[in-house]
């Protein structure tokens, strides 16, 4: 089994991030994003404050906007006068939403000029239909992607499987994989776990689901592990 470290990766994008904000500045320019949230809780909270904080290091400005305590129908008509407010440069809309909330009523309008995470419908649409170059790619998927051509030049005809299809990760990288003609098996908690060597079973389109041991994997697969679920990727 191979393990995969972000750390040089990590470092890359930081030190591209740092160049591409400081030709920004330049222009006497202040970046501000708006951080919308719906649901508190500890976990959201936690994340807000990592967000903030890497943030705060490029000098960006962060602004949230807690519709927690909003009814719906108030929380649409604000967020519908955000997107077209000129000063805000991007929304960061942090998940999960509240349960009586829809997903639909936040990314669907979402401007691709605005998009931070890379995560609105119009984004997602340019990704499926293999027009990257004028999308902005969901990050965490990207850096998914990134990782794995660290370790192999070529997706092409590679035989993926990719545990979880959410719309943060999953969803996303599964778009990326195909447009570089990765062999894409999919499973989520519908997909029945395997109990004898799952991962040599992929030959013949079987997928494993649940969660991963050094036994599930054999000579020459990579495992991604992308923090809030498995990502198993098996190269041949």
């Amino acid at each position: 089994m191979t393990l995969i470290s972000a750390t040089n990766l990590r470092h890359q994008f930081l030190a591209q991030a740092q160049q591409n904000l400081q030709q920004f500045f330049k222009n006497n320019k202040i970046a501000k994003i708006t951080i919308i949230v719906t649901n508190k809780t500890t976990v959201t909270n936690h994340y807000l404050q990592v967000k903030q904080k890497l943030f705060a290091r490029f000098n960006i400005v962060t602004k949230i906007i807690d519709y927690s305590q909003d009814n719906e129908i108030a929380i649409y008509r604000d967020y519908q006068k955000l997107l077209k407010n000129p000063e805000i440069q991007g929304v960061f809309i942090e998940l999960p939403l509240r349960a009586d909330l829809s997903a639909k009523e936040f990314f669907s309008y979402l401007p691709i000029s605005k998009d931070v995470e890379g995560l609105g419908y119009q984004n997602l649409a340019l990704i499926a239909t293999k027009q990257e170059k004028q999308a902005v790619l969901a990050s965490t998927a990207h850096a998914c992607l990134l990782l794995m051509q660290t370790q192999i030049s070529s997706l092409k005809a590679k035989k993926i499987a990719l545990i979880g299809a959410g719309q943060t990760v999953g969803r996303p990288l599964l778009q990326l994989l195909l447009n570089r003609n990765a062999t894409v098996f999919i499973c989520d908690e519908y997909t029945k776990d395997l109990t004898n060597d799952p991962a040599s079973n992929l030959e013949s389109g079987t997928i494993y689901s649940g969660n991963l041991s050094n036994d599930a994997l054999t000579e020459g697969q990579v495992a991604l592990d992308e923090e809030f679920n498995w990502l198993f990727t098996t190269i041949r």
